[in-house]
């Protein structure tokens, strides 16, 4: 094959989305790559995971761009190693870039596209520099840019950063409402493969972060298809798997979520982000805790630090359980004192309240506690409000105040409606110490148990509801759906069925649940 054709094939695997074939011939051209092909190979890399491939290419696009004269593709260029970099915390070298492209991009007028790119990239360094106002004025001015120049995939991204700066400074609906519009973008195809994902995986993430669990199970269903649908991608279905794991543990389905969260893990590494799958180890620790592996919480939790991320809520509530009252209860104050911006501390303050109320620190507590409620109302969302009853209940409880059980009740109620049942469980189990009800705890059992097997059927919870489906004749595509999996681990899931009924077919083992289905 001459180099004609190489690049031919290797174009029309860039146009095909096969990022690895595209990657393979691309590396292989040398001098004939232009600068558009330069960029391509970049982004190629980027996609399937070769970050140090990534830089380096898009670093000469860069150049080659720069040395054509074409201004504002080199500019693109800068913006896009900005964000990956960013991604992968290396900020020094992303605050190098963006100043290197901010000087460039003086030659341009003030509402090129290219511009507007390179504004939105430095909100994210804003906000690590604690400089919230100047990445909300960054959101505004790329959004302003985005729409007198027509640049869909800026308009999307810049409705998204502006959106989440909302959501921080506590404006949780209209920023809500930015991110639905910045999905239509997605979802109807306008964006190229990597802005569309960052779109997805940052949208994704602002709800998990205030627990707007309706979206983000939604947008995580679609992250998940559209993953599926590029077998050589590398790059964020690390992400993907994070998500899904965040559901399913949110959902109670623990086992579950370690598998995804532990995948998660796998392709962070992969792809180089060794933070990101230290995060993903966070939420593992947190999975383990609840299933009561305290020594599988404290390695998850090791795992994470290893790779550079620390997790002080995840810490602190191993601490808590493993004994560790006193480091605990520090770490809530401190976490209580903090002046982080509204929507992060909403995240903090459950476990905080958690921690104080279980010490006895009354007073400490009790400012938590009304803390949550601001922030429930702030929020408006399910989840948070639910978060607050559970809050108000324990607090009431410890206090031995009458408002304690119609609290608990309706935070048990309340969570149950968002689908969390671990905390549903944790509200009965309250009501059990406070009332001496072993129906509350039996209540509590059931809650906590569906994630595990039960002794009178071989099938665990998650794949008697994967049964359950096939017996009323759902395609895996339909279980996936309604699962919040993805179709891959739902034909896992059948193959293990199979394997525990010892049957051969979809037919033999609806019949199994016909039969069996109420044990």
């Amino acid at each position: 094959m001459d180099i004609v054709e190489a690049l031919q094939r290797a174009r029309d695997a860039y146009e095909r989305h096969e990022w690895l074939t595209a990657y393979q011939v691309l590396s292989h051209a040398g001098d004939a790559l232009t600068a558009a092909d330069l960029a391509d190979l970049g982004t190629a890399a980027l996609l399937v995971g070769r970050h140090d491939d990534f830089v380096h290419t898009m670093s000469q696009a860069y150049r080659q761009y720069e040395q054509n004269g074409e201004v504002a593709r080199a500019v693109r260029c800068a913006a896009f190693l900005v964000d990956a970099l960013v991604l992968r915390g290396e900020m020094a070298v992303a605050g190098g870039w963006l100043g290197r492209g901010e000087r460039l991009a003086t030659g341009l007028p003030p509402d090129d596209a290219a511009t507007g790119h390179l504004v939105f990239s430095g909100i994210v360094p804003d906000l690590q520099a604690r400089r919230p106002d100047a990445a909300l004025e960054r959101a505004e001015r790329a959004l302003r840019i985005a729409e007198r120049s027509g640049d869909v995939e800026l308009r999307a991204k810049s409705l998204m950063g502006l959106g989440r700066c909302r959501i921080l400074f506590g404006d949780v609906p209209a920023g809500l409402a930015l991110l639905d519009e910045a999905m239509i973008g997605v979802l109807t195809g306008e964006l190229s493969p990597v802005e569309a994902g960052r779109v997805y995986c940052s949208c994704i993430e602002a709800c998990q972060e205030i627990g707007e669990l309706r979206r983000m199970a939604e947008w995580t269903r679609g992250l998940t298809a559209w993953c599926d649908g590029q077998p050589e991608l590398v790059a964020f279905t690390g992400q993907c798997a994070l998500h899904r794991g965040q559901i399913l543990c949110a959902h109670g389905a623990l086992s579950e979520a370690a598998e995804e969260l532990e995948s998660a893990a796998r392709r962070y590494d992969a792809g180089e982000l060794p933070r990101a799958a230290g995060a993903a180890f966070a939420e593992l620790a947190e999975v383990h805790r609840r299933r009561g592996d305290l020594p599988a919480a404290v390695v998850a939790l090791e795992r994470a630090r290893s790779r550079g991320y620390v997790s002080r809520v995840e810490e602190m509530l191993v601490r808590l359980s493993s004994g560790d009252q006193d480091e605990a209860v520090a770490s809530a104050h401190r976490m209580l004192e903090s002046r982080a911006p509204a929507a992060r501390r909403a995240r903090l303050l459950p476990a905080v309240a958690e921690v104080l109320v279980i010490a006895g620190d009354a007073k400490d507590a009790a400012d938590a506690v009304t803390a949550m409620e601001q922030a429930a109302t702030a929020m408006g969302t399910a989840t948070a409000s639910a978060h607050a009853l559970l809050a108000r209940g324990r607090l009431a409880a410890r206090e031995g105040s009458d408002a304690a059980e119609t609290a608990l009740r309706d935070a048990a109620a309340a969570f149950r409606r968002v689908g969390c049942p671990w905390e549903a469980a944790q509200a009965h189990l309250t009501l059990a110490d406070l009332l001496g009800d072993d129906g509350e705890r039996a209540a509590a059992e059931e809650l906590l148990g569906r994630g595990d097997r039960t002794s009178s059927s071989p099938l665990s919870a998650r794949e008697g509801e994967v049964l359950r489906l096939v017996a009323a004749g759902d395609t895996n595509r339909q279980i996936a759906r309604n699962l919040h999996l993805s179709e891959k681990t739902v034909a896992r899931h059948l193959s293990n069925i199979f394997v525990k009924l010892e049957v051969s077919s979809r037919t033999a083992a609806a019949a199994w649940w016909h039969a069996h289905g109420s044990l």
